[in-house]
């Protein structure tokens, strides 16, 4: 399979949120043109997208650099433990999707390694951490990660939004169930050393 990464552009985000649509909500796809439009253009963000020889558009994916003037503050949600975050400089993986068609060979893969690759080179970032979001159809994000070297699982919870969310009555945005109902689970996965994650993917594919 021929394709290519790039940054993504405006004129990329119509395709990239058909992508999303394909996996969730269509309340998750209108957050997540808000997440893309953020990050591509935020100073310290990396927005791409894998793009085919007939300029065909199967994934994106999304991430920014917390540098020490700016505290970890992804997660509205609060964790009843805590999370032992890398020193900063640390690179968020926030957002990957893969057009269905194209899933199960190795693209969400090669876009760790290239956000990865950029962070290290740009911000020489000390970590890299991500939140997998695991609906119940589906658990791919979590079992890519809990697959590849380096990353170990800090946190995990089968009632991820029910356990933490204090207004019972939100609804979740995966699941569309409120969320003492929900039915989604999360994990959140940490890789404390980018330097042996890169090398042990070297070559990787």
């Amino acid at each position: 399979m021929n394709y290519q990464f790039r940054e993504l552009t405006n004129s990329d985000i119509p395709e990239a949120l058909a992508i999303v649509g394909q996996h969730t909500s269509d309340h998750f796809v209108s957050v997540s043109k808000k997440y893309i439009q953020e990050y591509m253009t935020a100073e310290t963000g990396i927005a791409l997208v894998a793009e085919t020889s007939d300029e065909s558009i199967i994934g994106y994916a999304i991430g920014v650099v917390y540098t020490e003037e700016t505290p970890v503050k992804e997660f509205d949600i609060r964790h009843p433990t805590v999370i032992e975050y890398p020193e900063y400089p640390v690179l968020l993986l926030k957002q990957c999707y893969i057009d269905s068609d194209y899933q199960g060979v190795g693209i969400g893969t090669e876009f760790i390694v290239e956000q990865i690759n950029w962070g290290l080179r740009e911000f020489s970032v000390n970590g890299v951490f991500v939140e997998c979001w695991v609906k119940p159809a589906t658990r791919s994000s979590d079992e890519l990660f809990s697959s590849l070297p380096v990353f170990t699982e800090a946190y995990h919870s089968e009632s991820y939004y029910s356990t933490y969310e204090s207004e019972s009555s939100k609804e979740c945005k995966g699941c569309l169930q409120e969320i003492r109902d929900c039915e989604c689970s999360g994990s959140i996965y940490i890789a404390d050393n980018v330097p042996l994650f890169l090398e042990l993917m070297e070559g990787w594919g």
